[in-house]
């Protein structure tokens, strides 16, 4: 009920960042867009509700970055929104042991070098998301 009173100040105030910014509440993460809101705007006389749809995904994004992987946000989970993802061309410039042991890459030994394409970053965090991976988000729908 907060937040619902909150969306109709930022929407009155037309602060456009502060209405589609998304909130922890429970186990989701949630912005004034939300349609369980709608009443609430509408009984403070809220009639035109700030359009978030240009910056929705990285609203969503830096919402997720802090969030635990399974906080919801709509009907995907930050988990699903933020993910370490394999780079093009990953196996590049890898040392001997770290492209040994990352799935795609083959060490060659003369010259040396470390070719293929990185196949599988999944289930790494983001703070070991190295070595042919990057942390990205998916595309949101």
């Amino acid at each position: 009920q907060q937040i619902a009173s909150a969306c109709v100040l930022y929407a009155k105030g037309s602060l456009d960042i502060d209405f589609c910014m998304y909130r922890e509440v429970g186990d989701e993460l949630v912005n004034c867009n939300d349609t369980r809101f709608d009443s609430t705007l509408t009984e403070g006389g809220v009639t035109n509700k700030p359009d978030c749809a240009a910056n929705d995904e990285k609203a969503k994004r830096d919402a997720c970055k802090d969030a635990k992987e399974n906080t919801r946000i709509g009907q995907q989970t930050c988990g699903d929104i933020l993910r370490c993802k394999a780079k093009p061309n990953g196996c590049n410039g890898l040392n001997e042991n770290v492209c040994k042991g990352a799935s795609g890459c083959n060490w060659i030994v003369s010259p040396p070098a470390c070719s293929g394409a990185r196949t599988d970053c999944s289930g790494l965090t983001m703070s070991n998301c190295i070595n042919g991976c990057e942390w990205k988000s998916d595309a949101i729908t």
